[in-house]
């Protein structure tokens, strides 16, 4: 069974609307095979980043990575929480990864923060 994109659309919204628990709810019902899938590992991510659970987020920001290690969303979401990890060589190499591929990220060059709950 395969998930339908329209659902996966919906958690989106959910995360971006703030609704975490909706959002971590409908990821929770998402078949075991389809956990393989790289963008619901990423929503799983941003569904943890939202609730701040930081690490946790970053755990699934690498296994994204490990998915699709082209992805420069993820690695520069996964830079800025390891940097706010504390993490700062995790951190570097993952900004350098970003501002490597061309058009570079304009966020992984000038580093700014995209959690607006956090101070700059």
């Amino acid at each position: 069974m395969t998930i339908a994109t329209s659902s996966l659309s919906d958690i989106r919204a959910q995360i971006a609307a703030d609704k975490i628990e909706e959002a971590q709810a409908a990821l929770n019902t998402v078949k075991e095979t389809e956990e393989n899938r790289a963008e619901i590992r990423f929503l799983r991510g941003r569904a943890m980043e939202r609730s701040f659970d930081r690490e946790g987020a970053l755990t699934a920001y690498h296994q994204v990575l490990e998915l699709d290690p082209d992805n420069t969303e993820v690695a520069f979401r996964a830079a800025v929480l390891s940097e706010q990890c504390g993490d700062e060589d995790a951190a570097l190499a993952l900004y350098e990864k970003c501002a490597s591929v061309s058009p570079a990220p304009v966020n992984a060059l000038i580093n700014p923060n995209p959690d607006p709950t956090v101070a700059v």
